[in-house]
């Protein structure tokens, strides 16, 4: 449930309540309004009946005889209101009611019975007639369960309308008013979502309610600290990136030139030892033979080792040769049973020489991981340069679901890292029915995007 409707809830729920203490109170005064009117009928009609006695004393009796009820009935125009006489033994001897009856189907069964508990229903007054301190008898005037009931249903019904159509009302111009006043809560969830997504550079606008202003001025600030912690780590970590990319440089330089001279050496050492075993000692001819093949050993090994220190052709022939080389050397039957497939579009050297060296070893990584991890039958490897430069590495794995935060390897964490340092996006998607893919957004130079 969103805020407005919340709200609109609550008020809905005070509404009711009010509606319930405010009807109560309704049908108490409508109660007491109805026990006065019927006291005030019974001194009205006690004091006409006292006058008739007077004027009976007096000669003038009334042609109808006493109690005469002719004039209340003709003046009373109140409906379901009955007046009746009693002698002082108890006797009725007139009995009279006012206006039309009213049917008891104006309002619902539940209401009269329970307004009937509650308040009861035919309150009744009663007035002694006399003249002179000589009882004559009493007045009862008595006020019927349709009269009274009737004008209690009337005034809930009223009631109830103009109750109905206050809310009604209030919870309308509430809605706009709450609606109004909380859409930037839209724009702050959507900056929010957007800060979550890398977009550091978005900013909230300043709103004209105090509490938006400060929190969007709370979320800007944290993004402006966000944006700051980001570009310092990216700063660092391609600092730590070419200090590591150098150091393998170097190593691979020693390496190449120190042992490798050091191979060749032994190499020629042990050709002039064979040429001269074959002259004079053959017996010795099969153990140059074995140092040969040691030292053909150690050479692959240096060399697949400078390989993966800092390939020659990343260097000397570019990138593309250098992503060839590295595909080339994974399609040896014996190094691996899946397949690769390798596709540049663009130019490669519009890259600087961070990214294209970003981009070997993310291709390296991702194939180290395929054929560590994957158990994939195809594997494919598209770069395309254009105003980014987009690399894709997909494969037809095992993989079912995003990888692997309780894994022990950080070669995914390493990719997102070396991307995060160039200020590029990487994002892993899985692919239907299995596999992964990873998707490397880099960013072009300024003058090799004109």
């Amino acid at each position: 449930m969103n805020l407005k409707w919340h709200l609109l809830s609550r008020i809905a729920i005070a509404a009711v309540l009010c509606l319930l203490a405010m009807s109560y109170y309704a049908l108490r005064r409508s109660a007491g309004q109805v026990d006065a009117l019927v006291d005030a009928s019974a001194d009205s009609l006690a004091r006409q009946l006292d006058y008739q006695l007077l004027m009976g004393r007096s000669g003038y009796p009334s042609a109808a005889g006493f109690p005469d009820f002719e004039l209340w009935k003709q003046t009373s125009r109140v409906p379901g209101l009955c007046v009746g006489f009693e002698t002082p033994d108890g006797r009725v001897v007139r009995h009279v009611c006012t206006g039309a009856a009213l049917a008891a189907a104006q309002w619902p069964v539940w209401f009269d019975v329970l307004y009937r508990r509650g308040f009861g229903a035919e309150p009744v007054g009663r007035r002694e007639v006399g003249l002179n301190s000589a009882l004559q008898g009493t007045v009862v005037v008595e006020a019927g369960a349709e009269l009274t009931v009737a004008r209690a249903w009337a005034t809930l019904t009223d009631l109830a309308e103009l109750s109905a159509l206050t809310v009604l009302t209030i919870s309308g111009l509430v809605y706009l008013a709450v609606g109004r006043a909380l859409r930037p809560a839209g724009d702050v969830a959507a900056g929010l979502a957007r800060l979550a997504r890398g977009e550091l550079d978005y900013r909230l606008p300043e709103y004209a309610l105090l509490e938006w202003r400060l929190i969007g001025a709370a979320i800007n600030r944290l993004a402006d600290s966000q944006q700051r912690l980001l570009s310092e780590r990216q700063r660092l970590a391609a600092r730590l990136l070419q200090v590591q990319e150098d150091e393998r440089r170097h190593l691979a330089r020693e390496l190449h030139d120190d042992f490798g001279q050091a191979l060749a050496a032994i190499n020629a050492v042990n050709a002039a030892i064979a040429q001269t075993a074959r002259r004079d000692c053959p017996e010795l001819l099969a153990e140059t033979e074995r140092i040969a093949r040691y030292t053909r050993g150690l050479h692959d090994g240096l060399r697949g080792l400078t390989t993966r220190l800092r390939p020659a052709e990343l260097d000397e022939l570019g990138l593309a040769a250098a992503l060839a080389a590295l595909i080339r050397s994974w399609q040896r039957p014996a190094a691996n049973h899946t397949r690769y497939a390798l596709k540049i579009d663009g130019d490669c050297r519009l890259l600087t020489a961070d990214a294209a060296t970003a981009v070997y070893r993310l291709v390296q990584e991702g194939i180290n991981n395929i054929a560590k991890h994957s158990g994939a039958g195809q594997a494919e490897i598209c770069l395309t340069i254009a105003e980014r430069a987009e690399l894709t590495i997909s494969d037809d794995g095992c993989a079912e679901g995003l990888p692997f935060a309780d894994g022990p390897g950080i070669g995914l964490v390493g990719m997102r890292e070396r991307v995060t340092a160039l200020g590029g996006r990487f994002e892993l998607v899985v692919r239907q029915p299995h596999g992964l893919r990873v998707r490397v957004s880099l960013p072009l130079p300024e003058q090799a995007v004109e």
